[in-house]
């Protein structure tokens, strides 16, 4: 059996890739549409790993929804 090397790891990886940046070009457009700035958008990001709660998120921010009703769905999401 052959060693795998990192670039057979690499282009297993690519569809992998195109999915999230799919995901992430979205979130950061609902999150300029939010009104977040890019650096804002990219602490979401990095913050909250949960890509379907970066969109709750934003979407509860964008309706001015208290702080503590968006960690509790967040969390229950």
């Amino acid at each position: 059996m052959m060693p795998l090397i990192f670039k057979d790891g690499v282009y297993a990886c690519v569809p992998t890739l195109l999915g999230y940046i799919g995901i992430g070009f979205t979130a950061g457009v609902v999150g300029k549409s939010a009104h977040l700035s890019v650096l804002e958008v990219t602490l979401l990001a990095v913050i909250v790993y949960a890509g379907t709660a970066q969109f709750i998120i934003t979407g509860l921010m964008m309706v001015a929804t208290p702080i503590s009703a968006i960690i509790f769905t967040v969390f229950f999401s």
